[in-house]
C-alpha cells in the first residue's frame, strides 16, 4: 500500500504534476500514516489493560491471603481470650 502511493506521488513530482503527485499520492500516503498511529495506539492501550490485567492475577490473591490470615489471627485470639 504505502509502497505504490509513495511511487505515485514521485510520479507526480517527477512530471510536475503537484495535484496529481498530492490527490493520487501524498494524500494517500497521509491516510495510510493516519491508520498507523490509529493502530498503534490500539496497540499501546492493549498493552496497558495486559499490564494492568497482570497485576490484578498476580495481586488479588495476595490480598485475599492477607485478609485471611489477618482473620485467623484475630480467631485464634479471641479463641484463647475465651479460653482463660
Amino acid at each position: 500500500m504505502f509502497f505504490v502511493s509513495a511511487l505515485t506521488s514521485s510520479k507526480g513530482a517527477f512530471h510536475m504534476s503537484p495535484s496529481y503527485a498530492w490527490g493520487a499520492g501524498y494524500a494517500d500516503v497521509v491516510g495510510h500514516l493516519a491508520s498507523i498511529r490509529a493502530d498503534a495506539g490500539r496497540l499501546r492501550s492493549a498493552e496497558a489493560v495486559r499490564e494492568r490485567t497482570l497485576f490484578l492475577i498476580v495481586a488479588a490473591p495476595l490480598v485475599v491471603l492477607a485478609v485471611l490470615t489477618g482473620v485467623y489471627g484475630a480467631h485464634r485470639r479471641w479463641r484463647r481470650r475465651r479460653a482463660t
